[in-house]
């Protein structure tokens, strides 16, 4: 029973922050011409005094041609303690780059659907586009911005249904300086005809090499709601710290 509820009390955490997608984080840094990307899967069975199933899969995808991107995200996640669901969180996003002005104005298009039993919704449809903009790129520092539009029509599992226009607007930075390494994006998605409901999302992650081999490791991630589902709570935050070791 033990391992069941920490089990499960670890993996709710890991799901709650991700109900704004950090699609920014996904992008591959250093891109080259062709077809890039990766597909991890993971499955595991417990058999105890209860059938515990726990499922995650990890899909990336990005094609790039001349000025031309095409990004492909797919992440699922599943945890079943005999036939109850626990966990059931997913999403799949589709987004086009077409590079304008020499990576220092880019045209996006993208269209996302997203599921997330914790936080009541049922499916929640995004289509949106607008422009991403270079702001600082040097050897040390990358700042980009995105001022998009997008539309969203929201699912929840009380079959309520919500259908509205937000911007969603993002800052990204990237800072890799001598032994470290900081990495952050924030999100601020307010609804255009009620500018008081909104969300907010940050992700951010510190590396420092204290040796060759031994570094330390930071990620505050954090997600905020003005008007969430009926018993779920506005804020939501994980913080996480350790260390690692190369050889």
């Amino acid at each position: 029973m033990k391992f069941i509820i920490t089990s499960l009390f670890f993996l709710i955490i890991c799901t709650l922050s991700a109900q704004v997608v950090n699609i920014e984080k996904k992008r591959t840094k250093k891109a080259e011409g062709g077809l890039q990307g990766n597909i991890d899967l993971n499955f595991a069975l417990t058999e105890t005094t209860k059938q515990i199933i726990q499922g995650k899969n990890d899909i990336k995808f990005q094609f790039i041609h001349k000025n031309n991107t095409v990004l492909f995200f797919n992440n699922l996640s599943l945890m079943q303690i005999d036939n109850e669901k626990f966990l059931n969180d997913g999403f799949q996003h589709l987004r086009y780059n077409y590079n304008i002005i020499k990576d220092n104005l880019i045209a996006e298009i993208f269209v996302q659907h997203q599921y997330n039993s914790i936080k009541k919704l049922n499916r929640r449809m995004l289509g949106g586009f607008g422009p991403r903009i270079k702001i600082v790129e040097n050897e040390n520092i990358r700042i980009f911005s995105g001022p998009l539009c997008m539309y969203e029509y929201e699912e929840l599992l009380t079959k309520e249904v919500h259908e509205k226009w937000r911007a969603s607007i993002y800052i990204s930075l990237s800072v890799d300086y001598k032994q470290i390494k900081i990495n952050s994006i924030t999100y601020y998605q307010p609804n255009i005809s009620e500018t008081k409901d909104y969300r907010i999302s940050s992700d951010s992650s510190l590396n420092i090499g204290i040796t060759d081999k031994l570094s330390f490791k930071s990620g505050f991630s954090l997600s905020f709601d003005s008007q969430p589902p009926e018993d779920i709570a506005s804020l939501f935050y994980t913080l996480n710290n350790g260390v690692s070791f190369t050889f």
